[in-house]
């Protein structure tokens, strides 16, 4: 079949050259164009790769695209694209860090052979982790007014450059076989990859449905059907919960929670609903009482994860509406403010084994519960916390919808409390905090985590706020 698909490939490129005579000044055709463009490539690539087949379907779709062009246009002017947002006001950090992601990773030029040299290629698993993160953000930049890349045809086709990438690098729905990770093999890659690669295509197809190549659509969802089923039996909840050790995974259990959302949306198949439904579950399950949630069950978590944790659920209620979602992230409030001393510094003391962090704190999912809830001393986490800077990529992307400006609490001070998230004490005297862990400490972790400590903040310190802890 090579040899057809190169002829086809001469019969395309004259009709492609006729319609990048229209593109100038006209979104919709220089979006259009730039699909067309990099579906050439890719079919160049799967005749590199003696796929003739695949080439062909390819070659199929794009003449048919060229017959059709002005079909496909007036579809997207059916649909009203907002305008560009040239001059926002409202002081919101999350969208200066997004373009700025955006700009950095549209500069990235590699594009992958097909086949056995296209999988060695990628050498290290970790890669499809911010392949994954990076199409999210990259497909808000394409599509987001507040973006300094708008309809931008260069973004587009790095955007398909890593849907086709993702799609085609895998083992029976594993990126891990055959490649470097630290510390070894982690399942956990998968996840940080499909979950907001699947975000991306979303995104993508509710504002432009077309810019997909029907051939495309089909290929990518054959395969993405192979790494959701992947996660379904390997990660789902399969068995029921051991109620003395329940299998919860706060920080994993979001990242299924959005896989199941889009791959029923996607696939349409019920047990994805179900799973979803599960996970939702748990997650309200394996909160604590004064608002964090279990890293390991029993463990207590770190700051760093609970960010993790609160936007993703938040984007799934912005996706969903659904009020449950919205109710956990209610339940979550009393966290933030008993995280921060008053000098805004963090503490690890507490922390999950192995996850002592001792590092400037994100923003992100404090501004995420402050504006969702008008929350002032969720703010003031937030306002502290960003003195340092804003948590930027995919949780800018999740926490930007939800920031407002409002007027933050005063911190709480001179206090001692029982902390019910760590099952121990807490407490803030001025630049003095100290906090001791009670909780189970899980078989094989004791020795490596620590369980007490204190600090003395010191706001004028840089990096961090901090003059010393113990």
């Amino acid at each position: 079949m090579v040899p057809g698909a190169k002829t086809m490939m001469t019969d395309v490129r004259e009709s492609l050259a006729e319609l990048q005579k229209r593109a100038e000044g006209n979104d919709d055709v220089r979006l259009l164009v730039a699909l067309l463009e990099w579906a050439m490539e890719d079919a160049q690539l799967a005749i590199d790769a003696g796929l003739g087949g695949q080439a062909k379907a390819t070659l199929a779709d794009i003449h048919d695209y060229c017959n059709r062009a002005d079909k496909l246009i007036r579809s997207a002017k059916a649909k009203d694209h907002p305008p560009k947002v040239t001059a926002p006001d409202d002081g919101n950090p999350y969208y200066t860090r997004l373009n700025a992601n955006a700009k950095q990773y549209t500069k990235n030029s590699t594009v992958y052979a097909k086949g056995d040299v296209g999988y060695e290629q990628i050498d290290n698993a970790w890669t499809f982790r911010s392949l994954g993160e990076q199409s999210a953000v990259i497909a808000w930049a394409l599509l987001h007014p507040r973006s300094d890349l708008y309809h931008d045809p260069a973004v587009l086709k790095r955007l398909l450059v890593n849907f086709q990438t993702i799609t085609q690098n895998h083992k029976d729905g594993d990126f891990n076989p055959g490649r470097q990770a630290v510390y070894g093999r982690d399942p956990n890659i998968n996840r940080f990859c499909i979950s907001p690669m699947m975000d991306a295509w979303l995104m993508l197809e509710a504002e432009y449905p077309w810019l997909i190549l029907p051939s495309k659509r089909t290929e990518w969802l054959d395969q993405l059907r192979i790494l959701v089923d992947y996660q379904y039996e390997t990660y789902g909840p399969r068995k029921p919960l051991d109620p003395e050790r329940p299998r919860y995974y706060p920080n994993m259990d979001v990242h299924h929670l959005l896989i199941m959302e889009f791959a029923h949306r996607l696939l349409g198949d019920s047990k994805y609903a179900d799973d979803r439904e599960t996970i939702l579950k748990w997650l309200n399950d394996s909160m604590y009482p004064m608002g964090a949630w279990t890293y390991h069950w029993p463990q207590n978590e770190c700051y760093v994860y609970h960010a993790l944790n609160v936007t993703f659920i938040a984007r799934y209620y912005a996706l969903t509406g659904d009020e449950r979602a919205k109710d956990i992230l209610d339940n979550s409030r009393p966290y933030y403010p008993l995280a921060h001393d008053g000098e805004g510094m963090t503490e690890s003391y507490t922390d999950c084994s192995w996850k002592h962090y001792w590092s400037a704190a994100s923003p992100n999912g404090p501004d995420v519960i402050a504006g969702m809830f008008d929350d002032a001393a969720n703010k003031r986490a937030a306002l502290d916390a960003g003195r340092r800077g804003h948590g930027g990529g995919l949780g800018a992307l999740y926490t930007a919808p939800w920031w407002k400006d409002i007027p933050p609490a005063a911190m709480r001070d001179n206090y001692l409390i029982y902390d019910e998230n760590i099952q121990g004490p807490a407490g803030r005297y001025g630049r003095f905090s100290f906090a001791g862990t009670a909780r189970t400490a899980l078989p094989g972790e004791i020795g490596k985590d620590t369980y007490v400590g204190c600090m003395i903040g010191d706001r004028n310190q840089k990096p961090l706020p901090l003059d010393a802890f113990f």
